[in-house]
């Protein structure tokens, strides 16, 4: 066999078009309602794991959410995505952990008070 010379196979199967032949994915859409400081209020929509992200912060309160106890993939990313992109306001405090793996992570915590309005399932 010719390492260098084969063609590599598609990394996944296509379907007569040319498009992945895989189903499409169920994608969760959740909406939100952000209370501001000056006693405004407004509504977020948030999709896939930045709406997860966003109904843990809420579901743990005042204990706040951090990856030790609560892993996913990128809390942080989601984190940071949701002070940036949606204007929320979300605390980091710092904390040691101990363990073979010891080191610091952050707990994360919202700052304001947002609620949970409607969900909603679609495919992607």
């Amino acid at each position: 066999m010719d390492l260098f010379n084969t063609v590599p196979p598609a990394p996944y199967p296509t379907n007569s078009t040319g498009t992945n032949a895989r189903a499409p994915r169920k994608c969760i859409k959740r909406t939100f309602c952000v209370h501001e400081d000056d006693g405004s209020a407004r509504t977020v929509t948030l999709v896939g794991r930045d709406a997860w992200a966003m109904g843990e912060l809420i579901h743990a309160g005042a204990v706040g959410n951090t990856s030790l106890e609560n892993p996913a993939p990128r809390l942080s990313g989601y984190i940071h995505k949701l002070r940036h992109r949606y204007g929320i306001n979300i605390a980091s405090l710092e904390e040691e952990h101990d363990g073979p793996y010891s080191g610091r992570h952050a707990r994360y915590l919202l700052q304001q008070r947002v609620q949970f309005v409607s969900y909603e399932s679609e495919a992607e």
